[in-house]
């Protein structure tokens, strides 16, 4: 069965699952390319592009859903209003 759940601190340890499984997604990405300018991004490092999602969801600025196979993280998606990802 399906499920979604927000990203959150509780659900940081499944987003970080997931996108360890697939070497953080796009080349290390963790999903913050469109916070930083493209000389920041390319700059960072996966680590650092990691931990900066991580300090997004502890600061409650991250917003995306998880989705879920039988309790197992198997897809995510990110929304937010676009002054938020510039």
């Amino acid at each position: 069965m399906f499920e979604t759940k927000s990203l959150s601190q509780a659900t940081w340890p499944d987003f970080e699952s997931l996108f360890e499984r697939h070497n953080g997604l796009h080349g290390g990405c963790w999903c913050v390319y469109h916070r930083m300018t493209m000389s920041e991004f390319i700059q960072s490092t996966k680590t650092g592009r990691k931990a900066m999602h991580h300090d997004l969801v502890l600061a409650g600025k991250a917003s995306g859903l998880l989705l879920y196979d039988d309790g197992n993280p198997i897809g995510w998606c990110q929304y937010g209003r676009a002054p938020e990802f510039y």
